[in-house]
């Protein structure tokens, strides 16, 4: 009886490495020389798509270094920028840079839930060459509820939809399942 020849691994048509941030934390200013080494460590570990949480930013002005538009320069990546507040100027929200160009991008609020963080969902769908990847930066509320869980399920959830059998990575603070 003849060895079965050893089945060869498929190979992926493409891969992307994909990472997350959460900047609401931070405190003080962020300066050019932090947005720097974030960008040196984008570099370093080739990451393709970068979802950020948690932005504060005052894009007008000058004495305020805006990270979105810092660390796209930085990068040479595309970036969206879902804004979920805007008071006077001070922008909140999420960002999505990617490699890849980015085809479109919408953002949601989290209407209804108990949040206090004007947490929201920024989508982006992302030319990632062999067909379009839908990604999704976001903050859920902090604590979240069982009844904010399923609002916030149902709003990722219809942002996917749309979207068909587009492969569908969601990034941010999420809550850990149950039981872990």
């Amino acid at each position: 009886a003849a060895e079965p020849s050893p089945v060869a691994a498929p190979v992926a048509a493409m891969t992307l490495r994909i990472a997350s941030l959460d900047v609401s934390g931070f405190r003080g200013r962020m300066e050019r020389t932090q947005i720097d080494e974030l960008a040196g460590l984008i570099a370093s570990k080739k990451i393709d798509v970068l979802a950020v949480q948690g932005i504060t930013r005052y894009p007008t002005v000058t004495t305020r270094t805006d990270l979105v538009a810092a660390l796209s320069s930085a990068t040479g990546m595309f970036q969206v920028f879902g804004e979920t507040i805007n008071l006077s100027g001070r922008q909140s929200g999420n960002a999505l840079f990617s490699s890849y160009p980015i085809a479109s991008s919408d953002g949601r609020a989290y209407d209804g839930v108990s949040g206090n963080n004007f947490e929201g969902a920024l989508r982006a769908i992302i030319d990632a060459g062999t067909r379009p990847l839908v990604v999704v930066s976001t903050r859920l509320p902090d604590p979240l509820g069982a009844t904010d869980a399923r609002r916030c399920g149902d709003l990722l959830s219809m942002m996917a939809s749309d979207r068909g059998t587009d492969p569908l990575v969601v990034l941010g603070k999420l809550p850990r399942p149950p039981g872990d």
